[in-house]
């Protein structure tokens, strides 16, 4: 018969701390010891990772902590999609140190030009005692790639397979382009370049038929912006640039309030 004994806090310490010298990231402390509970940053950032937890369990709570590790301990940009308008609290600073004041100086959150963020606005308000602080951003319609152009079209209302060949065929022409126009405009020149490829009453049709379905989608998509100084009542829509995502920061794409489909989409 062999005893089996209780290891000491230090023991303990040594078997859960990381293995290597890199960089690791404290998100608390064992239960009921004074051990921190530590994560290896460069194996968290190059492999995936799930939190999994029953609700309310704090899976959020834990990512945030993370995040702000993370942004603490090696300073890389953060980009969180937030679909329940959960990490704009991170804005509020969680304790009066330097480094929760920092992080939440570094949160910046971005919403889609043109949805009603009223009620997140006033629970915010209400729990935290400050204004809630977002952008409003639109993405330009011209800037996005054939795939993902496609990818929105055939989510929304369905492609053909006309009607995707003519758009890769004319697609070619437009090419991605920064430069906001108008939506009459943009339909003309997919016109004009879908044109060039179409032969026959059915293609006619089915072009016809894709520039319906582009127009219901630039409309009808919250997430578009078209000419510049749009507004939202009186909140300007800042045409989304990718580059300000890639600085260093914690950027926080809010789509609670897009429809469930059109977050599927983004």
């Amino acid at each position: 018969m062999d005893f089996v004994y209780l290891p000491t806090e230090s023991e303990l310490g040594r078997l859960l701390r990381p293995d290597n010298d890199g960089v690791r990231l404290v998100i608390g402390s064992v239960r009921s010891l004074s051990i921190p509970a530590e994560l290896d940053a460069n194996k968290l950032v190059s492999h995936h990772c799930a939190i999994l937890a029953a609700t309310g369990g704090g899976k959020s709570w834990l990512a945030g902590v993370i995040i702000e590790e993370l942004v603490l301990r090696v300073e890389v940009p953060i980009i969180i999609i937030d679909p329940h308008g959960e990490y704009s609290a991170m804005q509020v600073p969680k304790s009066l140190s330097d480094d929760a004041k920092y992080v939440a100086g570094l949160v910046r959150v971005y919403v889609p030009g043109k949805v009603d963020t009223a009620s997140l606005d006033d629970y915010f308000r209400a729990r935290f005692g400050v204004e809630r602080r977002y952008v409003r951003f639109g993405i330009n319609p011209r800037s996005l790639s054939l795939r993902l152009m496609e990818g929105l079209l055939d989510h929304y209302y369905g492609l053909t397979d006309a009607q995707r060949r003519i758009l890769e065929e004319a697609w070619q022409y437009i090419g991605i382009d920064n430069e906001l126009t108008s939506i009459d405009e943009f339909l003309s020149d997919l016109e004009k370049s879908g044109s060039k490829v179409v032969r026959g009453y059915g293609n006619e049709l089915a072009l016809s038929t894709l520039l319906t379905k582009v127009k219901m989608l630039i409309e009808n998509r919250p997430f578009f912006i078209t000419r510049p100084g749009e507004f939202y009542g009186n909140e300007p829509i800042r045409l989304l640039d990718i580059k300000d995502l890639m600085e260093y920061g914690i950027h926080v794409l809010d789509l609670s309030g897009l429809d469930l489909i059109d977050q599927q989409a983004s």
